[in-house]
């Protein structure tokens, strides 16, 4: 908290999937990862 905000984390909580599930996860969440990124306090996102 002292040196600024924390590390970004997005947790994929998917367990171990194809590549191609990866993919489809991440680019439906797309605009819940920027809308995280642009929040300077924010830690960590789940996807599930």
């Amino acid at each position: 908290m002292l040196h600024g905000p924390p590390p970004k984390v997005i947790w994929l909580r998917c367990g171990n999937q194809p590549t191609t599930v990866i993919q489809k996860l991440l680019r439906q969440s797309l605009t819940d990862i920027e809308t995280f990124g642009a929040n300077p306090t924010a830690g960590w996102l789940e996807i599930y």
